[in-house]
């Protein structure tokens, strides 16, 4: 009995650390893929059930271990969308965009280590619906950026549809002459080829993470020059906007 025990304890901790370290690992590593994301939810699950049992002797603290997780888990999964407040939503995403200037860019990244062109809308919209779902009490929105993460999507994935993620604006063109007047901050401009995404910060500026440049870098479509914004675009919105528009 007490050499199953300490082997049982041995394996806990071996689990504990093995799960932290590996975490750690995609943590740091740029680039997200499915791989990446199973490996991240394994780790996180072997490190928080090695913790209960190194401490199933310490009866309360193994049960809120257990019972707090399961239960915020419950209140995210289920929990009805509240009304989102969009301008701060909107506002969140946007700073999020801003806050990757000069990130080096990274085919399949999404971390300030490396960052690609589809990665960068991807990361900041994630980001702006967890912190908005904290902060404003919204657990459904929790759930819709933990969705957006374990369904990951490329530009061209976006175009078509996939999970409805976003909708088509109806607007069509070659960037740099578009009309921006029914255009809001953090609208997505997909090449036609479906390869590349642009994002729409207003005034007539765009960041991207720029494969040709090799960072995330903000220009003016009007006064500078860049291959992109001489190549055809549809413009899109990301669909929990309240003012997202079904295509016609």
């Amino acid at each position: 009995m007490l050499k199953s025990r300490l082997k049982l304890q041995t394996l806990s901790w071996i689990g504990l650390i093995g799960g932290l370290i590996l975490f750690l690992i995609i943590y740091n590593n740029p680039v997200n893929s499915k791989l990446a994301t199973y490996l991240a939810t394994a780790a996180l699950v072997t490190f928080w059930m090695s913790i209960i049992i190194l401490t199933r002797k310490l009866r309360t603290l193994c049960s809120l271990l257990v019972i707090i997780p399961l239960a915020a888990g419950a209140i995210i999964a289920y929990a009805p969308m509240r009304k989102i407040k969009e301008d701060a939503l909107r506002e969140r995403y946007t700073s999020n965009l801003e806050s990757y200037e000069g990130v080096e860019y990274h085919w399949g990244g999404e971390t300030g280590k490396g960052i690609d062109c589809s990665g960068l809308p991807r990361k900041a919209y994630r980001l702006a619906m967890a912190e908005e779902g904290l902060i404003r009490a919204n657990p459904a929105l929790v759930r819709e950026s933990i969705l957006n993460w374990w369904h990951d999507s490329s530009a061209l994935a976006l175009m078509e549809g996939y999970r409805n993620y976003v909708k088509p604006l109806g607007i069509q063109g070659v960037l740099k002459e578009l009309p921006t007047e029914q255009l809001l901050p953090g609208d997505l401009a997909i090449t036609a080829s479906g390869n590349h995404v642009i994002i729409y910060l207003g005034d007539d500026q765009w960041i991207q993470a720029d494969p040709s440049a090799y960072k995330v870098h903000t220009l003016n479509a009007k006064k500078e020059q860049n291959p992109w914004f001489d190549t055809d675009v549809s413009m899109f919105r990301w669909s929990q906007f309240p003012s997202a528009v079904e295509s016609k």
